[in-house]
């Protein structure tokens, strides 16, 4: 059957071109239907190359619980990810990454190599939202209340069943610019003849595909903490600075003038601040004493890399702070695809100062041992990303910044 015939018959009364969706047919009043069913079970399985798995959530909108087994890409890597949520509570079970390339997605305890010596993480506010983005693809409602917020293309793709079971197939296409924003390339929803949904298929930008069922769960979402010995608690002392800032870098230009401080932490950390003009806080996690933490590098490629510096969407500089190793060589690109100078110190420190207006979107780090390693913000990971156009500021300020290091970069560096 044509899709204008599928539109007329299902839709009467609405306008149908082509392939196009019913006019009527909004994702945020979708979101409004999932969520008046009280709670969800969601269950199916997500793919990466070869690799499957399987995933499953019971999520509740009011008062919020989620509880569920996602699938996160890691390299060429699909791992199963634990998280539980109860109201502003919230933990993630830690993934343990077998092969090399790992993508830090901004939380730098989700993802690690070797055994959990503590399997959970509590989440704090800071990192909250970034741990959401995790469940966006396998919570429908959020899901599509986010494209809702895009543009986007919606095609009514056809039919399948009759009577009750009949089931409406919509393909959900973001614009490239809100893609990477939300890291999703496009989604198909199967719903009833009232719109209401009922299965979801997702294709991610990290490659993953993923599919599932909704159906309404009959009992309230029940969500209970971990045991306290399986949590990485953020009650528990923190690392934090145990000496004075001492200046470490000092970077003045016609956008600004910037000092990077560097103090030694708790158990061999080191922590970071900037004293900027014009201001420049700090996003993450910053401790009581003004700064950024993080742990000593490792002699791994996956390991020998930090971000202990990246200003928040309301600063007035953009700026970028990494350690990479001593001797390391980097290329980099603002938004607007022009590229940038960037240095890396003998201390190993690689710093950009960027307007807000055209901040940096891309950082390509080649080290004296020729690992390569790839940095961007949100789902950016290659030059394309950036040359095809179509990427704001604003997303890319405000985007937690990731690299990818192994094969995988080397590929993507060509």
């Amino acid at each position: 059957m044509a899709a204008t015939a599928i539109c007329a018959e299902l839709v009467a009364g609405t306008a149908c071109t082509g392939d196009r969706k019913p006019a009527d047919f909004d994702p945020a009043a979708a979101a409004t239907s999932l969520r008046a069913l009280g709670s969800l079970a969601i269950a199916g399985t997500a793919e990466l190359g070869p690799t499957r798995i399987n995933v499953g959530a019971r999520i509740q909108s009011s008062p919020s619980r989620i509880t569920a087994r996602l699938a996160y890409p890691a390299g060429r890597e699909l791992v199963a990810v634990g998280y539980r949520r109860r109201g502003s509570d919230a933990w993630i079970q830690r993934a343990v990454v077998t092969t090399p390339g790992v993508i830090t997605f901004g939380l730098p305890l989700l993802i690690f190599r070797g055994p959990a010596r503590v399997p959970y993480v509590e989440l704090t506010p800071a990192n909250t939202t970034t741990a959401d983005m995790l469940v966006v693809p396998f919570d429908p409602a959020r899901l599509l209340d986010q494209l809702a917020q895009s543009k986007r293309v919606v095609r009514l793709v056809g039919t399948r069943g009759s009577g009750n079971s009949r089931r409406l197939h919509f393909s959900i296409q973001p614009s490239s610019s809100d893609a990477r924003r939300l890291g999703i390339i496009e989604v198909s929803v199967w719903t009833t003849t009232d719109h209401i949904p009922v299965e979801v298929r997702v294709s991610t930008a990290n490659a993953m595909r993923a599919r599932y069922t909704i159906t309404p769960n009959r009992t309230a979402v029940r969500v209970s903490a971990p045991p306290a010995a399986q949590i990485d608690s953020p009650s528990r002392p923190l690392p934090d600075a145990t000496g004075p800032y001492v200046e470490v870098l000092t970077h003045v230009s016609s956008i600004g003038s910037v000092r990077v401080l560097r103090a030694p932490g708790t158990a061999g950390w080191t922590c970071w601040k900037l004293d900027a003009t014009p201001a420049a806080p700090l996003a993450g996690d910053v401790r009581p004493s003004g700064g950024v933490c993080v742990p000593p590098l490792g002699a791994a490629p996956d390991d020998g890399f930090a971000i202990p510096i990246d200003t928040d969407a309301n600063a007035d500089v953009d700026g970028l702070g990494m350690l990479v190793p001593p001797g390391s060589r980097a290329t980099g690109l603002r938004i607007d695809a022009s590229p940038v100078e960037l240095n890396v110190d003998d201390d190993g420190i690689l710093l950009s100062i960027q307007p807000t207006a055209n901040p940096l979107a891309l950082i390509t780090i080649t080290t004296p041992a020729n690992d390569v390693l790839v940095c961007g913000p949100g789902s950016i990971t290659t030059a394309a990303d950036v040359n095809e156009g179509g990427v704001d500021a604003a997303t890319v300020r405000a985007a937690p910044w990731n690299c990818i290091t192994g094969d995988i970069a080397d590929l993507i560096a060509g």
